[in-house]
């Protein structure tokens, strides 16, 4: 019996179904995959017999679907025992041809997708980590899988191939020319799972490979077409498409210096007392961190310690280090660098989302925002009012400055006009000024720009006869926040904020961050210092006499 396939243009077009033929002395079959014309995901058998005997013919069929069958259930010894030697090494041939082609026939490519292989091995790419996640999620969905049997070649020297490959399952190899050794392909000589090659083009864009790919095994590769190129150059950090971006969106732009370091340019828009805001330090490196994780797993958890003051005229370096990668939870530590000097560390941790016990605390009673003040409403009388100081005039027209990226709505802010001690509680509505767009963890970037502010001033309303005497300077020392359930921080989210403890010239607070629906979606807690200024001096002017 002698055993030979018939030519193919290409192995992987599905448009066509390869063919095999089995000849013996008595018998010519052949048997071909065709797809299901009602469903791409099923396929029917096909035998055309020539043969003397229409038994043997029969035979032949049959002994193949059996061992086929066999195979799927992983009991090719069954096979071993009911049929003899001569038919099974014929048949073997056969099927070990087809295996690949049988699995993309029946759906791999669907079921792969369905069963998260193919979104969780994209996902562990950084250069797909790094994109918005609208492009992250086309580009699963556009995926398509290639199979190749062991020698195949998968790229051809001097073609463009049909984009870029990632291998999810086997092993290739890069076969370089003798007469070139310094070859200067960055393409590694042994390509395994998560390795990728070539490159998707654009418009008359072309680039040919300047080598042989060919499987070492039978190998499985992702594939990105070219058609899908303008999906690995997003507009910017969160958005795919060009469009008109909010102060805070603007504000949290990343840019891209190499695998796990960004930097942020110094920017006028970016809020400064005194120094850098530290909530644009937090949204910056939760930021930093999303863009190293896969996209399936959210970040549920941060802590973070201010180290020294951020310098708004200096660009901030962000280094990620990735401390844990696993299927279902991530750890990322990053470092936001100045003048080659730490300024401030954060720790953030990621989950893929499950169920489980749920249970919340209540939320608390407040007012519509729409019934309360706009924070210029509120603080702008205050700007020149006669009664103030003149530093608390300056402070609070600084204290303005976050109305520019957020829509504040205080339900009892401190009083500075009474001495009375005030319970430490404050309740707060807060959203962002301008949509954000619809990536999951902009939004939690964002939210950790916005829930910095106010934390800490919930701590000086026990003490406003001693405030309203002695000016005061406080800052963020450490900060944490825990990551409940998806939210939108460009709708209104209720901030509702307590302080248990003050000594020490450091002040503890928490904060809980509702929905207007009522759902509990964050939780916060900061610890700060507070620390009194020596009163101005009063200078008297010298007699003239």
């Amino acid at each position: 019996m002698r055993f030979r396939r018939r030519s193919l243009n290409s192995w992987t077009d599905l448009s066509r179904s390869p063919s095999y033929e089995a000849c013996s002395e008595g018998a010519s079959a052949r048997c071909s995959w065709l797809p299901h014309h009602s469903s791409p995901y099923w396929f029917t058998f096909r035998t055309d017999v020539h043969a003397h005997s229409g038994i043997e013919g029969l035979v032949f069929a049959r002994l193949f679907l059996f061992v086929l069958v066999a195979w799927l259930f992983n009991v090719p010894a069954i096979a071993n025992d009911v049929v003899d030697t001569h038919s099974i090494c014929c048949v073997r041939r056969i099927e070990a041809c087809f295996r690949i082609r049988i699995l993309e026939l029946i759906g791999i490519n669907k079921i792969a997708h369905l069963c998260g292989a193919v979104p969780d091995l994209l996902g562990s790419m950084p250069f797909l980590q790094r994109l918005p996640n609208a492009s992250f999620l086309q580009i699963v969905e556009d995926a398509q899988l290639r199979h190749f049997g062991a020698g195949e070649t998968i790229i051809k020297e001097d073609e463009p191939g049909e984009g870029l490959y990632i291998i999810w399952k086997g092993e290739a190899e890069t076969l370089r020319k003798v007469d070139n050794p310094c070859n200067l392909s960055n393409v590694p000589a042994v390509l395994r799972k998560g390795d990728h090659f070539g490159r998707v083009l654009t418009g008359s864009e072309e680039q040919l490979h300047s080598n042989d790919i060919i499987a070492r095994s039978e190998v499985t590769c992702i594939l990105i077409k070219h058609e899908k190129a303008h999906l690995l150059s997003p507009a910017s950090t969160w958005r795919h498409e060009p469009g008109d971006l909010s102060i805070v969106e603007r504000l949290l732009q990343l840019k891209f210096i190499r695998e796990d370091v960004f930097r942020v340019d110094p920017t006028p828009e970016a809020p400064v007392f005194w120094s850098l805001y530290g909530g644009y330090m937090v949204g910056l490196a939760l930021g930093a961190a999303c863009k190293t994780v896969n996209p399936a797993l959210d970040v549920h958890s941060l802590h973070a310690y201010f180290v020294l003051s951020g310098i708004s005229s200096l660009p901030i370096t962000f280094k990620v280090e990735r401390i844990r990668d696993g299927h279902n939870v991530a750890t990322r530590h990053v470092q936001a660098i100045q003048r080659e000097k730490v300024c401030y560390v954060m720790y953030a941790s990621f989950q893929r989302a499950g169920d489980g016990l749920e249970y919340q605390y209540p939320m608390p009673k407040a007012p519509p925002p729409d019934e309360l003040p706009t924070y210029q409403e509120l603080l702008g009388p205050l700007c020149t009012d006669p009664r103030l100081s003149k530093y608390k005039q300056e402070a609070t027209i600084s204290c303005l400055e976050m109305g520019q990226s957020l829509d504040l709505r205080y339900v009892n802010r401190r009083n500075i006009y009474s001495s009375e001690p005030e319970e430490p509680r404050q309740r707060l509505w807060v959203r962002t000024n301008g949509k954000l767009g619809d990536d999951p963890a902009l939004h939690r970037s964002a939210a950790g720009y916005a829930f910095d502010w106010s934390l800490l001033e919930t701590a000086l309303k026990p003490h406003n006869k001693l405030l309203n005497q002695s000016p005061f300077f406080g800052y963020s020392i450490d900060h944490s926040i825990w990551f409940h359930r998806p939210f939108r921080t460009d709708e209104y989210l209720l901030f509702a904020m307590d302080s248990h403890r003050a000594c020490d010239s450091r002040a503890l607070c928490f904060g809980r961050v509702y929905t207007q629906s009522g759902e509990l979606v964050a939780s916060i807690a900061q610890e700060g210092r507070i620390q009194l200024l020596p009163p101005p001096k009063v200078t008297t002017p010298a007699s003239k006499l």
